[in-house]
């Protein structure tokens, strides 16, 4: 690394690359990384990636200890592997405002590996700022992964309850809100025809259709809790949380009691 940063190697890609793919010497070079310059990196990435979990931490490791902004798009793809999340993520912290930026159009790709674009929301809630909201909420609407909104909501609820003067687009959470409400109630609606068809005719009762049922219930209930974390995410106060549990509750009292407080 320090003969490539150096100029001293002829063909310094083919020299880390052949280093990258000995699974020692890839240790190393991933260790060394925060002396390569970006476009190095970038070329070696993939191969430190794929040679191990010990590589992968650290690389990032190395990545993070002087943090630039050449390196943010390896960062985003280390936030795809549990074990170097964390370094890659304080590493985009530290470099704030472009950092922020690349995450917001890294969440715009649909085409990026799933493993990454899940752990995209956690971590540009941890930016805190107006403008994280801000990306959040905008691509709220648009996501068509339903783990990935979840994220999202999850991101939101959480600095809307540290900081409740955040500001909002109250009207863009409000229209998501009413629209998932939409998807609960034509889950339920096809849940109970279901239920009616197969209480009349007996032969329609088969593992088919109770895979359905299970299936609309869970639409129905997991579009009810997103309902609910956007009310909280307008209104960051627990009565919400308290409200949803009340009303799965197989109490009859307490179900009555959040329903009467929902309709306040």
């Amino acid at each position: 690394a320090a003969l490539v940063s150096a100029g001293q190697i002829e063909a310094p890609e083919e020299e880390l690359l052949a280093a990258a793919r000995e699974p020692e010497a890839a240790l190393a070079l991933a260790q060394a990384a925060g002396h390569l310059s970006p476009e190095h990196v970038a070329a070696i990435t993939p191969a430190l990636i794929e040679s191990g979990l010990r590589a992968r931490v650290e690389l990032a490791r190395s990545l993070a200890a002087q943090p630039q902004i050449d390196h943010v798009a390896t960062l985003i793809e280390l936030l795809g592997w549990r074990e170097p999340r964390h370094h890659a993520r304080e590493a985009l912290l530290q470099l704030g405002d472009e950092a922020l930026a690349a995450l917001g159009d890294a969440l715009e790709d649909d085409s990026l590996p799933h493993n990454i674009r899940l752990h995209l929301p956690r971590t540009i809630s941890r930016f805190h700022g107006e403008r994280a909201v801000e990306i959040l909420v905008e691509r709220l609407a648009r996501e068509r992964d339903r783990r990935v909104v979840l994220k999202i909501l999850r991101g939101l609820g959480r600095m809307r309850t540290d900081e409740p003067s955040l500001p909002i687009d109250r009207a863009e959470v409000l229209a998501v809100a009413e629209q998932t409400l939409q998807e609960s109630g034509n889950a339920l609606f096809w849940r109970l025809a279901v239920g009616k068809i197969v209480a009349t005719f007996q032969g329609a009762m088969t593992p088919a259709s109770e895979l359905l049922v299970d299936f609309l219930n869970e639409k129905h209930e997991g579009a009810l809790q997103r309902v609910f974390r956007l009310l909280h995410i307008l209104e960051p106060s627990q009565e919400f949380r308290i409200i949803y549990d009340g009303l799965r509750s197989d109490d009859a009292k307490t179900q009555a009691s959040s329903r009467e407080l929902l309709s306040n």
